[in-house]
């Protein structure tokens, strides 16, 4: 073989192992989408369940946010639940101390709540109605007095009573089959609501108080162990923070209605006991200006009622 012959052999064996390096480099390589355990550009393990949750919680957010006003009841009802389940925790956990298992020391707990809150309607529930509707009556004449000292004292009036819903009685049917039909509905309606959510907030307090422990084991077996004695810690803080403050508001509550009453009382002060439960609940359970928005309808009533000074 001449000279030139070779050295055209030799180009095309180079040509050949070109293209093969070539077509090396096109071919797509499977482990860089799949990389198998132990290859370093494989994602950690954490990755598909992180991606698994979020996907989740996006499903679980677009549910809620389309379906809220369907289940806006239920939600409210299950947070009242978990407001009454840690109000009634500074009771159940001496119970359980001494011995009783937790279901039924929840049980005793609740049953004495009802029993009270019975106890109470029984005593003063005839009352407490008699005077609210009283109060609602009476709000044309007290409105009327503050016109009058409005009047006599400054150059500002305040307008007609008739006038301040006129523009919604305008939109009232006034046909009475109407009205009588639409409430007797309402009214039906509205009672067997109350029965079912009252029903499930009870159901729900109960199981919330009584599955308190378990809903910590459950939660805690999706935790390390170091994250898991943070969430008991920070659990136990809150229970114990957010029961003590509803046991302790709750009294408070209670001796500042007394007190009032017996204020409102000794004034002569019409519509005294709703006025009295209006104060205390308002000025310890909303704060900062619970107290003010508390006092300002029972002193209101008190000015309007029996005169300025």
């Amino acid at each position: 073989m001449s000279e030139r012959e070779q050295h055209m052999d030799t180009d095309k064996r180079t040509g050949t192992s070109g293209q093969c390096g070539n077509t090396d480099e096109m071919r797509w390589d499977l482990g860089t989408l799949f990389p198998a355990k132990g290859d370093p550009r494989r994602p950690p393990e954490w990755l598909g369940r992180a991606l698994l949750y979020i996907a989740i919680a996006i499903v679980l957010l677009s549910f809620c946010w389309r379906s809220w006003g369907k289940i806006e009841y239920l939600v409210i009802d299950v947070v009242i639940s978990l407001f009454l389940a840690l109000a009634v925790e500074p009771v159940v956990i001496p119970l359980v101390k001494h011995g009783w298992k937790r279901s039924f020391a929840s049980i005793f707990a609740l049953l004495m709540l009802g029993v009270l809150l019975c106890v109470m309607f029984g005593l003063f529930g005839n009352l407490f109605v008699q005077q609210v509707i009283a109060l609602c009556n009476g709000l044309p004449a007290l409105y009327q007095q503050i016109c009058d000292f409005v009047a006599q004292y400054t150059d500002f009036k305040l307008p007609e009573i008739n006038s301040l819903g006129g523009e919604i009685l305008k939109n009232i049917q006034t046909s009475w089959v109407t009205d009588f039909a639409g409430t007797a509905i309402s009214t039906v309606s509205g009672f067997f609501s109350f029965l079912l959510n009252l029903m499930t907030v009870i159901m729900t307090t109960f199981y919330i108080s009584a599955a308190g422990p378990k809903l910590r084991r459950a939660a805690c077996q999706w935790m390390a162990p170091s994250a898991q004695r943070r969430f008991l810690f920070v659990w136990t803080v809150s229970q114990t923070q957010i029961s003590s403050f509803l046991f302790s508001r709750a009294i408070l509550a209670v001796l500042n209605a007394f007190f009032t009453s017996i204020c409102l009382m000794a004034l002569h002060v019409p519509y005294w006991m709703p006025l009295a439960l209006f104060c205390g609940v308002v000025s310890q359970f909303i704060p900062m200006l619970g107290t003010y928005i508390g006092g300002a309808l029972p002193v209101l009533f008190a000015w309007g009622s029996c005169g300025l000074w």
